[in-house]
C-alpha cells in the first residue's frame, strides 16, 4: 500500500492506495489530521512543529502505506510561467532557461529547483514548456519535517504538474477552450486551455467570511480572465471547470446568470477508480498525486539522491554549500548509466572547435557573455552565444583561460557549461566525471596554472549511477583588480 499527502492551510490529508493499472488506483483509506490557523499559509511552513505532530499521528494510524509515501506541493513559492525555448536545447539545458526567467521574482533564483511540463511544438521546431521554479528554503523545510517524522519520501511531485498531466488524459478537452479552476482553502489557481494547451495560468486569494462568498467569489476572476482571452486573440471559452468543490458548492455557481455563454460543471477527477467515495473534494491534489506513475519527473529527485550519498561510502564535503541541489538537479537529468557513460567517454575538442570560430571571439577577444552547452547525447554539439562590448566597462577576458579549462579536463573530466559573470567576475564551470579523484585533481591543477588566481566548489553531489557532478567558480588572475579599477572609474 501507497499513501500519497497533501499539506493545506487547516489540515494534513493523507490517501492510502494500491495501483489498479494505467492511471487508475485504489484507494484503501482517507485520512486527516487538523492543523491550527496560521500553521501553514499558502504552502508555506510557518511553524512546523504541529506538522510534525500530525505526521507522527497518522503515520500510526496507517503505518504501512508510510513506508512508501509521495508528497505533492502547491504554494506561493512555486512559481510557474509558460516559456518558449529553442528547440536546439536539450532538457537538460532547460534548468538556466528557467531560473533566468524566474530571477525577478526568485528570491534566490541561482538555487531555484527546476522543473517543467512540456506542452506543444511550435511550428519552428521551439517548444512550449510550463517552467517551474521551488525556492529551496521551501523544500528544505518540507523534507527536514519528514525526517523529523521518520518518514522517508519516495517522490515529490508538484501540484500543477498532476493536474497537466490529468488534462492531457483527457481526449475529449482537446479541442474545448475551457478555463479550469482549482479551489484549495482560500487560494483560487486558474489555467486557460486552448486546443488542450495550457496558455496561462494564475493564482488569486478569494476573500469571504463564510462558504457561499468564497465560493461565488470564484466567479469574479472570469471577468479578468475574458478579457486576458480577448487581449491574445483566443477564442472564447465555453467551459469553466471546477476542482475542489463539491454538488453543494456547484449549485451556487449555477445560480449565477452572469455568463449565459459558458457551462459551468465539476471535472471528474476520480475516473474508473475505486474507494473514491472516502476522498472529499478538498482532498484533490492527493488523489491527483496518486495517479502519476512512479517514473514522472520528480523536481525534488536531486534531495533524495543526496540523502542516498550521504549514507554510501562516498561522503559530501560538508563545506559545500547549499548550491549542491541545482547541481544535483542537471546531474539527475542526465539520465541513464548509459547516457552518462557515452557522455563521459565524448572528448572536448569539439568544444574547442567552436572557440576556434570568429562569431566567438573578436580580434580584441572582448565578451560580454559565453555560453556553452553540451547537446550531445551521441554526437557532441554546442550551443554558444556571444555579443562584443567596450572593453572599460568590464574584465578582459583571456582567450587562453578556456582553453586551458579544457584542455586540463582532458579525457577524465566532461565540460557540461561554462559561463562567465561580469558582476563578480568569476568563470563558472559544470562538469561531470566517472570518480571523484578525477574532479579534485582537475580542481587542483585549474589551481596551479597561473593564469588562475582561485577556484572554489559552488556545488557538488553524487548522481543515482554514483557518478560525480560538480560545478566550480574561476577567478582569473588580475580579474579583482579590473572589477575595483572599473568602480572606480
Amino acid at each position: 500500500m501507497k499513501s500519497s499527502i497533501q499539506i493545506s492551510r487547516h489540515a494534513i490529508k493523507v490517501v492510502s492506495y494500491t495501483s489498479g493499472g494505467g492511471s487508475r488506483i485504489a484507494v484503501k483509506a482517507f485520512n486527516t489530521y487538523p492543523l491550527p490557523d496560521e500553521c501553514v499559509m499558502n504552502g508555506v511552513i510557518i511553524d512546523a512543529a504541529p506538522v510534525i505532530d500530525g505526521l507522527n499521528s497518522l503515520k500510526s494510524q496507517v503505518p504501512g502505506a508510510f513506508k512508501d509515501a509521495s508528497l505533492v506541493l502547491d504554494g506561493s513559492f512555486v512559481y510557474t510561467k509558460k516559456v518558449t525555448v529553442p528547440g536546439k536545447l536539450t532538457p537538460i539545458m532547460y534548468d538556466r532557461v528557467i531560473r533566468d526567467e524566474f530571477s525577478e521574482v526568485a528570491q534566490d533564483a541561482e538555487n531555484l529547483l527546476c522543473s517543467f511540463y512540456a506542452l506543444a511544438d511550435n511550428p519552428d521546431g521551439s517548444k512550449q514548456i510550463l517552467a517551474s521554479g521551488v525556492e529551496n528554503i521551501h523544500a528544505q523545510n518540507y523534507i527536514a519535517m519528514f525526517a523529523a517524522a521518520g518518514i522517508t519520501l519516495t517522490s515529490i511531485h508538484l501540484g500543477v504538474q498532476t493536474l497537466l498531466r490529468f488534462i492531457s488524459s483527457k481526449p475529449e478537452l482537446k479541442t474545448t477552450p475551457f478555463v479550469l479552476n482549482v479551489i484549495d482553502d482560500v487560494i483560487l489557481f486558474s489555467m486557460i486551455f486552448q486546443d488542450g494547451v495550457s496558455v496561462f495560468q494564475s493564482r488569486t486569494r478569494l476573500y469571504g467570511e463564510d462558504r457561499v462568498t468564497i465560493v461565488n467569489s470564484t466567479l469574479n476572476s472570469l471577468a479578468g480572465i475574458n478579457q486576458f482571452i480577448k487581449s491574445q486573440n483566443f477564442a472564447d471559452i465555453t467551459h469553466s471547470l471546477y476542482i475542489g468543490l463539491d454538488s453543494n458548492d456547484m449549485e451556487l455557481i449555477a445560480s449565477n446568470n452572469n455568463y449565459p455563454d459558458i457551462r459551468f460543471g465539476l471535472l471528474d477527477i476520480y475516473g474508473n477508480s475505486t474507494g473514491t467515495e472516502q476522498v472529499p473534494a478538498d482532498a484533490h491534489y492527493a488523489f491527483l498525486n496518486a495517479l502519476m506513475p512512479e517514473n514522472a519527473p520528480d523536481v525534488f529527485a536531486s534531495i533524495k539522491m543526496l540523502e542516498r550519498a550521504k549514507k554510501g561510502d562516498k561522503k559530501i564535503n560538508p563545506m559545500i554549500p547549499i548550491g549542491i541541489i541545482t547541481a544535483a538537479v542537471i546531474a539527475i537529468t542526465l539520465g541513464t548509466l548509459l547516457i552518462l557513460t557515452t557522455i563521459l567517454n565524448i572528448d572536448n575538442n569539439d568544444m574547442r572547435d567552436y572557440l576556434d570560430s570568429p562569431a566567438v571571439f573578436d580580434e580584441r577577444n572582448e565578451i560580454d557573455m559565453l555560453i556553452i552547452h553540451t547537446n550531445r547525447i551521441n554526437t557532441l554539439s554546442s550551443a554558444v552565444e556571444a555579443r562584443t562590448v567596450e572593453l572599460n566597462s568590464m574584465p578582459h577576458v583571456h582567450r587562453e583561460l578556456f582553453e586551458t579549462v579544457l584542455s586540463i579536463a582532458g579525457e577524465t573530466v566532461v565540460v557540461s557549461s561554462i559561463s562567465f559573470n561580469y558582476v563578480d567576475a568569476k568563470m563558472s564551470v559544470t562538469a561531470i566525471t566517472s570518480e571523484e579523484f578525477y574532479a579534485s585533481t582537475f580542481v587542483e591543477n585549474l589551481r596551479n596554472n597561473a593564469l588562475i588566481e582561485d577556484v572554489y566548489y559552488t556545488a557538488y553531489s553524487t548522481t543515482a549511477t554514483g557518478h560525480q557532478s560538480f560545478s566550480i567558480d574561476i577567478v582569473q588572475v588580475g580579474w579583482n583588480e579590473e572589477v575595483i579599477q572599473n568602480e572606480d572609474n
